[in-house]
């Protein structure tokens, strides 16, 4: 994959749209201070989503459009265009356009093949690709010796881009920021179920005592329908008897009143007799005949032995057939009284226990079981009444809360499952990270004291992981070991380029962009960075900002950036035998 061209509007000093085309090996872009032409660097950075505007030479992020004498630019555009015949890019596309704008309102947007995407999906596919803000695609003079200042622990941050575990952080920090969204979501989720959990439970006692009430309640007409059969059965069983006695009573009577006719008719006769005696007596008195006194006390004891005996027979008999008629009142009125009962009854039997039940009770004979009393029945019903009727909001609320609730927790145990998969991504992503580490570290070390050895035409230098990060120890030629800050100008930049180098050795981008990293080295230095240079034109694609004639001799390509009077920047192509017969006293090129 090679970067085919760029295309520059609106940016910076580039007020009007130039075009550069670029070819594998080594393309060169030269000009005066103040041309414009690291801007070429600093446009490729930034539609690669460089966002810090430190890095760009700004304060603000609208100081990237034009502003100069025909006014501020109202869009700034930068598309860069790959050659993906390799498939570097995760897209099936044999070109891939990579582009960034800017509006005056502020307005941004990223385009792949013209399509909008995000920051993080760009900068996600640019890393896989092996290039971006973060890789060591573009390297300015202000960047090429920040790995012998930083410190030792910001030098492990740095160790950190430059093994090429770039790709593996983005998906870490997409990782972790997913595995912060899930606690969260996890927390909320819990807090609403601990919070709904306590009214399930409170509601699923008031339905557990709706299904308690149920048990009574069948339980209840299981009881109550064994004391109404009970109940019917035993009263008709007395009624059965009433009517038996009933029907005995009226045998009875029947018998009393035939003895008291005969009774009636036998003292009647013998009164056939005492009459006629009590008329003749009479008659003498009526007569006024004298009848002694003994006579009369004769005939009225005559008369009194007589009836004596017939009128006690006679009250026997009248009583006899009294006390049979009081009984038989009584069995009727008492067969009366049950029949309303037995009555009742069976309508009570119909209302609370329905036709079915009557006609069971009726026609079939009671059961052994045990008949509960009135009292073990009265304490059945109040129990159901005590637990109260049913509310159909509560049954509602609770099956709409119990579904809600166990939603809830099935979405809770998959955030946790998430959560659990999340981290173990993260682990092996962890694991990755250090090995690739570990692998790209030691590559690079070795590199790093190869090219070291080849720009400074021996000594001897290595990088080494301690502890807090890590540390450089050099040793230039015929030099003692010492420590980075004590290197000149030209040592620290030699160093710093066979570091680069090194880590170009094992990243292997696609392209690189130099801009102005060999201003500080003197013609051997020069010489030996542009062998360096050119021997890894063969597999890396390199674009050169510089001013350095050994640098250019190396070129395969230039161009020229020269600055207007108006402010805006141009670009020209230089022909190579121009450069090839420039004296050798020139030490910059004149454009």
């Amino acid at each position: 994959m090679i970067l085919v061209r760029a295309d520059i509007q609106g940016f910076k000093s580039f007020a009007k749209r130039i075009h550069i085309s670029f070819k594998p090996g080594i393309t060169a872009v030269i000009g005066p201070n103040g041309s414009g032409k690291s801007n070429i660097a600093e446009a490729i950075r930034w539609v690669l989503g460089e966002q810090s505007t430190k890095a760009l030479r700004a304060k603000e992020r609208s100081d990237v459009l034009y502003a100069g004498e025909h006014g501020k630019a109202t869009k700034a555009a930068v598309t860069l265009t790959f050659d993906n015949e390799e498939g570097r890019f995760p897209i099936h596309a044999a070109e891939i356009t990579v582009t960034r704008s800017l509006t005056i309102q502020g307005e941004s947007e990223y385009l792949v093949n013209n399509e909008s995407v995000r920051l993080i999906d760009l900068t996600q596919m640019l890393a896989q690709s092996g290039i971006g803000t973060k890789s060591y695609t573009v390297i300015s003079q202000g960047t090429v010796d920040r790995y012998l200042t930083a410190t030792i622990q910001g030098r492990k941050e740095l160790f950190d881009e430059a093994t090429g575990i770039k790709s593996l952080q983005i998906k870490l920090g997409i990782a972790n920021q997913k595995l912060e969204k899930t606690k969260q979501h996890a927390a909320q989720v819990r807090a609403i179920v601990d919070e709904l959990a306590p009214r399930v439970t409170f509601l699923q006692r008031q339905i557990n005592r709706y299904e308690q009430r149920e048990q009574y309640e069948a339980n209840f007409r299981i009881q109550q329908k064994l004391w109404y059969a009970h109940a019917w059965h035993n009263a008709a069983k007395e009624l059965e008897r009433l009517e038996t006695e009933k029907s005995a009573h009226m045998t009875t009577i029947e018998h009393t009143r035939t003895k008291r006719i005969h009774v009636e008719q036998e003292t009647g006769k013998t009164t056939r007799s005492i009459l006629q005696d009590c008329k003749a007596c009479l008659e003498v008195i009526i007569a006024g005949d004298i009848v002694d006194l003994v006579t009369i006390k004769r005939v009225h004891a005559d008369i009194e032995k007589s009836l004596a005996p017939a009128k006690r027979v006679l009250d026997t008999s009248y009583e006899q057939e009294i006390r049979a008629e009081r009984e038989d009142s009584a069995i009727t009125a008492a067969l009366e009284q049950l029949r309303n009962d037995l009555a009742l009854l069976e309508q009570e039997i119909l209302r609370e226990c329905g036709s079915s039940a009557l006609a069971s009770i009726t026609s079939q004979p009671p059961t052994e079981e045990n008949i509960p009393t009135d009292q073990e029945l009265r304490a059945l019903s109040q129990k159901i009444a005590s637990i109260g009727e049913k509310d159909p909001v509560v049954i509602k609320e609770y099956e709409e809360a119990k579904s809600r609730l166990q939603s809830l927790e099935t979405q809770l145990s998959d955030i946790e499952i998430t959560m659990d998969d999340i981290l173990q991504s993260v682990q092996a992503l962890h694991v990755q990270m250090k090995e690739n580490f570990q692998t790209q570290f030691t590559r690079i070390q070795q590199s790093f004291t190869e090219n070291f050895t080849k720009l400074f035409g021996g000594g001897k230098a290595e990088i080494v992981s301690v502890p807090d990060g890590v540390d450089i120890i050099i040793a230039p030629p015929k030099k003692r070991p010492r420590h980075v800050a004590l290197l000149s100008g030209g040592e620290k930049t030699l160093t710093s380029l066979a570091l680069i180098f090194a880590i170009l050795d094992v990243q292997k981008p696609p392209f690189i962009v130099l801009d102005e990293v060999d201003a500080a080295l003197d013609e051997a230095n020069s010489k030996r960075f542009a062998s360096l240079l050119s021997a890894r034109s063969h597999t890396t694609q390199s674009i050169v900002i510089s001013h350095n004639r050994e640098t250019m001799s190396v070129a395969d390509v230039l161009y020229g950036v020269t600055m207007h009077s108006d402010g805006t920047s141009h670009l020209y192509s230089v022909k190579l035998e121009d450069i090839a017969n420039m004296p050798a006293e020139t030490p910059r090129m004149q454009v």
